[in-house]
């Protein structure tokens, strides 16, 4: 418990201190993975990015642990891992680890903002892993919130941080766009029967 607390301590500490102070609000998703793409499912190995869409693998079986959903979200090196919760049943009734698609976009994901009104807290791989854990609440899907022609980076972060739902932003090389995104779906149990919790991988990288 100790030494995961310092490793979410030193990230923490490691973002604040990395360029300008917007910047430790936000990392960059290796190998290009898209934010604004989902879909499908991957049942069949090997469970690594793909050029297709978003891929999810199902964890059957009875809910297991946080370590050990966590534990096979590392060995099969996936972008997040996620349950499904439904009113009725009061817990998770559906486990998977995923992966964002592969394109030539450029993502970066905010490491404190859940949605318009939750914010992240940290958990610890047992291989050392970090991961932005977002309470019971929004999809772990993400949309394009909205879209602005020709902005740097910078003006794309600074267009996020003025926007409270902008929960990451993806940077359009092909068209030129900045993408704000945020989750899909409902935010409140109480007004839907589903509702999800989700576990973002947080590479140590702020470029």
């Amino acid at each position: 418990m100790r030494d995961d607390c310092w490793r979410a301590y030193a990230f923490i500490l490691a973002l604040t201190h990395v360029g300008a102070s917007r910047n430790s609000d936000y990392v960059h998703l290796p190998g290009s993975a898209d934010l604004t793409s989902w879909g499908g499912n991957r049942d069949n190995p090997p469970y690594l990015p793909s050029n297709d869409s978003i891929k999810s693998m199902h964890i059957p079986g009875a809910r297991p642990s946080v370590d050990l959903m966590l534990q096979i979200a590392d060995i099969n090196q996936a972008s997040y891992a996620y349950q499904f919760w439904t009113s009725a049943t009061g817990y998770a009734t559906s486990t998977s680890v995923a992966w964002f698609q592969l394109s030539s976009n450029v993502s970066y994901l905010h490491t404190k903002r859940c949605n318009k009104t939750l914010s992240a807290t940290y958990v610890t791989s047992s291989t050392g892993r970090l991961y932005k854990h977002c309470g019971q609440g929004p999809t772990d899907q993400q949309t394009v919130l909205v879209s602005y022609p020709s902005l740097s980076k910078d003006l794309c972060e600074e267009a996020c941080d003025e926007n409270s739902e902008c929960t990451g932003f993806v940077l359009d090389v092909t068209a030129q766009m900045c993408h704000l995104v945020h989750p899909i779906g409902q935010i409140d149990p109480s007004i839907s029967d589903y509702t999800y919790e989700t576990w973002f991988w947080l590479p140590y990288s702020s470029d």
